[in-house]
């Protein structure tokens, strides 16, 4: 698992939220700009030898931005923030179809979990977006507990080009973020 993902597993078992890091990439890209103005001006009325302090400050700010943006957009995955666009209620079934059809398969495969996530046939994100979607718009107490489980299940298809530790590790956080979306119903 990458820095920035251990970070973000952390923050999320902090209970902090992608809106947070958000900000704080927000105020570390202002003080970049703030140090940047500081080294000219250092730089014009001093020396270059004076400029290197605040260059530094401005290349330090720069990397915390950069850092928390990318803690960020982790977060924004495992909260399913990311989601570029909502599926349209007619795609929701098919998604859901789509979704359910590569489960059945994987059930009847020797395959262990976590399960490839270049097998799902949406994006993860979309996927999760129809199913909270048919959950909300299902009446059937049954069906509303299978979308639910295939929800939860969304947590077993990672990135198998990890290792595999880091592959359970992201399994388990995301599966607390799962659990919590799941809550609300």
């Amino acid at each position: 698992m990458s820095l920035h993902d251990t970070m973000a597993a952390k923050a999320f078992a902090a209970g902090k939220t992608s809106d947070e890091f958000s900000t704080a990439a927000q105020r570390h890209a202002n003080a970049s700009w703030a140090f940047a103005l500081f080294t000219g001006a250092t730089w014009y009325f001093a020396d270059w030898v004076w400029a290197l302090i605040p260059a530094a400050l401005t290349g330090l700010s720069v990397l915390k931005s950069v850092s928390s943006t990318t803690i960020a957009s982790k977060l924004g995955q495992v909260e399913g923030k990311n989601l570029m666009s909502t599926p349209e209620a007619e795609d929701v079934e098919s998604i859901i179809q789509a979704y359910g059809q590569e489960m059945e398969k994987l059930s009847l495969s020797d395959k262990d979990i976590p399960y490839d996530l270049g097998l799902l046939p949406f994006p993860k994100s979309k996927i999760k977006a129809a199913l909270l979607r048919g959950i909300e718009a299902v009446d059937d107490p049954n069906m509303i507990e299978q979308l639910k489980g295939g929800y939860v299940s969304l947590s077993d298809w990672q990135d198998t080009s990890l290792p595999r530790e880091d592959q359970l590790a992201m399994m388990s956080t995301e599966l607390i973020a799962i659990k919590a979306d799941l809550e609300k119903f």
